[in-house]
């Protein structure tokens, strides 16, 4: 019986898609989903209408989480990156950004009714960093591959063409 997955270009749109919802809901709602426990900060990010103005910088590393999972993607469909490698690196991807989602969208605090919740969206938090090395990773390994095999007239130039 053949189990049915999840495309990979399905979860680089769900990891771009999170960046781009996450843009939306902190530019237009800021205040609504910030306690006055995330920071200490004497100046306001916010706007006298609650936006975030600031947050539209979150297109930046949404765009270069979607054109590093596209080459991932593409490199993988020759055969030069392992695809299991770098499927768990589009997934650490997304289920980064959907902690950081989870985390702005839910409004809990750290406080011990929500303690759970808190939990939840800090550990998928950290799969973030981990995901952006991960797939840092792999294509620089897949550089050096790809000159090693200039270097040396590797047997499988196609590969990296």
């Amino acid at each position: 019986m053949s189990r049915t997955r999840v495309s990979d270009e399905w979860v680089m749109g769900a990891t771009v898609g999170a960046y781009a919802v996450l843009t939306f809901v902190l530019y237009f709602w800021g205040t609504a989903f910030m306690h006055f426990w995330c920071g200490n900060s004497y100046e306001s990010v916010f706007t006298k209408d609650g936006r975030a103005p600031g947050s539209l910088a979150l297109l930046i590393p949404g765009a270069l989480v979607g054109v590093m999972d596209w080459g991932q993607i593409k490199v993988a469909q020759r055969g030069a990156l392992r695809a299991r490698a770098m499927r768990a690196a589009l997934w650490m991807n997304l289920v980064g950004i959907l902690g950081f989602l989870i985390a702005y969208s839910s409004n809990y605090g750290p406080d011990r009714d929500n303690a759970f919740f808190a939990i939840v969206s800090l550990v998928a938090m950290a799969f973030w960093p981990l995901g952006l090395v991960v797939s840092t990773g792999n294509l620089v390994w897949t550089g050096v591959q790809w000159s090693e095999c200039l270097m040396h007239e590797c047997s499988t130039p196609d590969k990296f063409a």
